[in-house]
């Protein structure tokens, strides 16, 4: 969500014009809705915003909830309703429903989050954009069951995500161990794995697959590579990985990877396994796309809405089923030529363009007769 926000916010700031004015603010709960610094993606912000400036709203305006701030939204819900009865239209992107459909995979924290920024949104919105349209039906169903006839239900509209990790203020830096893990991964075929190690990403699966394809004693057997921070209830799959008997050899993690190091990664890697048993949208795939890589991804109706043309599909959730399809999706995509499947692949101005299009913005003027947005 991270990188959707950084990219969509540099590419929306860039289309200002006489019309539109384009103006960071961030929320905490303390100190409500303030103006962000211009080069607030350079620096880091903090917790204390005492010192930033109230964020000022006329009407005309348009407040777009870039990202989920799901911790913070619903304390502000009172802010909203000012602004809104000021005039001012309310936007949010909604970027998956997980946490209410599939609530066993996530904290009762989050959980309870979630709802509760779910609720503010579909209460006081008047736009919602959901990043694919399988996430609008979710979202379409979920307000049919939990809300009915209870709210005025907001203008849904559907906008498309890029791959491109450049043109999304990518973050640097490279460990003292990059040349080695480079040639660790260039030197077999390597599979990469990206995401945080959470209970819906399919790692218990795939490292299960991949200990039956190293068991069979197959030299050609790829190498299982994993990019992904430490995430929530996994704890045991997170020690089985870091105590593993091949870890260092066939097996490595990297938890904290920046995108400078993950692109490199990328380069270097036969192709990306995507494992994971739900998602709102799913950028690796585009992203190992955008790389010119192949990609094994569990058949998700939203990855069928999206994926590039360089995307094989597996559907069992059995570690040997999964075995057999990375086995044969290797040895399948050794003459393919996945970088054709650049060539469709949405960039991230396209994204924006999307944005301001669901917002009623057009050509660079406002939906409002051309008021300050």
């Amino acid at each position: 969500i991270q990188r959707v926000v950084r990219a969509l916010w540099l590419q929306l700031k860039s289309l200002e014009g006489p019309a539109l004015m384009v103006t960071p603010i961030v929320g905490s709960r303390r100190h409500g809705y303030r103006m962000a610094p211009a080069d607030f993606l350079d620096k880091r912000l903090g917790d204390d915003f005492s010192g930033l400036e109230p964020a000022m709203i006329a009407r005309g305006d348009i407040f777009l909830g870039l990202d989920l701030a799901a911790h913070i939204l619903p304390y502000r819900a009172r802010d909203l309703r000012r602004w809104k009865a000021h005039g001012v239209d309310l936007a949010f992107v909604v970027y998956d429903l997980l946490p209410a459909l599939h609530p066993h995979w996530f904290s009762a924290n989050s959980r309870r989050n979630y709802l509760r920024w779910i609720n503010v949104v579909m209460r006081q919105a008047d736009h919602v954009i959901c990043i694919a349209e399988a996430v609008k039906c979710d979202l379409e169903g979920w307000i049919k069951t939990e809300l009915g006839t209870r709210v005025r239900v907001p203008k849904l509209t559907v906008m498309r995500l890029s791959g491109d990790m450049t043109a999304s203020n990518p973050s640097t830096g490279l460990p003292a161990d990059t040349k080695d893990v480079f040639a660790w991964a260039s030197a077999g075929p390597t599979v990469l794995m990206v995401g945080t190690i959470e209970p819906r990403k399919g790692y218990d699966q795939a490292l299960m697959a991949f200990e039956q394809l190293w068991a069979a004693g197959d030299a050609a057997a790829p190498q299982l590579l994993i990019v992904g921070r430490p995430g929530w209830m996994t704890e045991p799959l997170q020690q089985s990985i870091r105590q593993h008997r091949e870890h260092g050899r066939r097996l490595v993690w990297i938890d904290n990877a920046s995108d400078e190091y993950l692109e490199g990664l990328y380069t270097r890697c036969h192709g990306l396994l995507f494992a994971s048993r739900a998602e709102g949208f799913g950028l690796p795939l585009l992203e190992a796309a955008s790389h010119g890589k192949p990609a094994l991804a569990r058949d998700l109706p939203v990855f069928r809405e999206f994926a590039p043309t360089s995307v094989t599909f597996f559907s069992s959730d059995h570690a040997s089923d999964l075995a057999v399809s990375i086995s044969n999706w290797m040895k399948a995509d050794k003459t393919a030529d996945p970088g054709q499947a650049c060539a469709s692949l949405v960039s991230w101005p396209e994204a924006a363009v999307d944005v301001v299009t669901a917002l009623g913005i057009a050509q660079g003027r406002s939906h409002r007769d051309g008021d300050t947005g």
